[in-house]
């Protein structure tokens, strides 16, 4: 899927670090960086960051298909929403 054409609109869906554990690739030596209460949040680029900045540091960025798939079939992600917010008017 593309990447929203305003680089503004940054969506991200905050999950427990332990949600993302689950995924097979999740490396055993991944920094234990959270936010609150256990907190990550995973981009519309699909990186893991500690909080819903895009500035905020990256925890996981290891993008392949399979995180991919994981994102949508596990976590319920939608990236899709990424694109709906940006072709919104005043985006």
């Amino acid at each position: 899927m593309s990447k929203p054409d305003n680089p503004q609109i940054n969506y991200c869906k905050a999950y427990l670090l332990s949600q993302l554990a689950d995924y097979p690739g999740w490396p055993d030596d991944a920094p234990d960086q959270t936010g609150p209460a256990g907190v990550v949040f995973v981009h519309s680029d699909y990186q893991v960051r500690t909080g819903p900045e895009p500035d905020d540091p990256v925890i996981f960025a290891a993008l392949s298909a399979d995180w991919k798939t994981f994102c949508r079939d596990q976590l319920l992600f939608d990236q899709a929403r990424a694109e709906v917010l940006a072709e919104q008017p005043g985006n």
